[in-house]
Protein backbone atom coordinates (compact mmCIF):
# COMPACT_ATOMS: atom_id res chain seq x y z
CA UNK A 1 0.00 0.00 0.00
CA UNK A 2 1.40 3.39 -1.04
CA UNK A 3 1.44 6.27 1.46
CA UNK A 4 -0.13 9.54 0.35
CA UNK A 5 2.12 12.56 0.51
CA UNK A 6 0.87 15.44 2.62
CA UNK A 7 -0.14 18.36 0.49
CA UNK A 8 2.31 21.23 0.72
CA UNK A 9 -0.35 23.59 -0.58
CA UNK A 10 -2.21 25.54 2.04
CA UNK A 11 -2.93 23.77 5.28
CA UNK A 12 -5.14 25.42 7.85
CA UNK A 13 -3.70 26.56 11.14
CA UNK A 14 -5.50 27.98 14.14
CA UNK A 15 -4.03 30.38 16.65
CA UNK A 16 -5.56 32.39 19.44
CA UNK A 17 -5.11 36.11 19.96
CA UNK A 18 -5.97 38.35 22.86
CA UNK A 19 -8.29 41.30 22.22
CA UNK A 20 -5.34 43.68 21.98
CA UNK A 21 -3.44 41.35 19.63
CA UNK A 22 -6.52 40.98 17.44
CA UNK A 23 -6.91 44.76 17.34
CA UNK A 24 -3.25 45.18 16.32
CA UNK A 25 -3.72 42.56 13.59
CA UNK A 26 -6.83 44.30 12.23
CA UNK A 27 -5.19 47.74 12.34
CA UNK A 28 -1.97 46.51 10.74
CA UNK A 29 -3.78 44.70 7.94
CA UNK A 30 -5.97 47.73 7.24
CA UNK A 31 -2.98 50.09 7.19
CA UNK A 32 -1.15 47.77 4.80
CA UNK A 33 -4.20 47.42 2.56
CA UNK A 34 -4.30 43.66 3.05
CA UNK A 35 -6.71 41.10 4.44
CA UNK A 36 -5.73 39.76 7.86
CA UNK A 37 -4.70 36.45 6.26
CA UNK A 38 -2.53 38.17 3.65
CA UNK A 39 -0.99 40.33 6.37
CA UNK A 40 -0.07 37.35 8.55
CA UNK A 41 1.39 35.48 5.56
CA UNK A 42 3.45 38.54 4.61
CA UNK A 43 4.76 38.90 8.17
CA UNK A 44 5.77 35.23 8.25
CA UNK A 45 7.42 35.18 4.83
CA UNK A 46 9.05 38.60 4.86
CA UNK A 47 9.51 39.38 8.54
CA UNK A 48 7.59 42.63 8.46
CA UNK A 49 5.33 44.96 6.57
CA UNK A 50 6.22 48.55 5.80
CA UNK A 51 3.36 50.77 6.89
CA UNK A 52 3.07 54.35 8.02
CA UNK A 53 0.84 55.07 11.01
CA UNK A 54 -0.08 58.63 11.74
CA UNK A 55 -1.06 59.57 15.30
CA UNK A 56 -3.07 62.73 15.69
CA UNK A 57 -4.94 64.48 18.45
CA UNK A 58 -2.15 64.38 21.03
CA UNK A 59 -0.05 67.37 21.93
CA UNK A 60 2.90 67.61 24.23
Amino acid sequence: MEKKKASIARQNRTFRLSKSELQKLAEGAKAAGMSESEYVRHLILHGGVDIVISVTGKTS
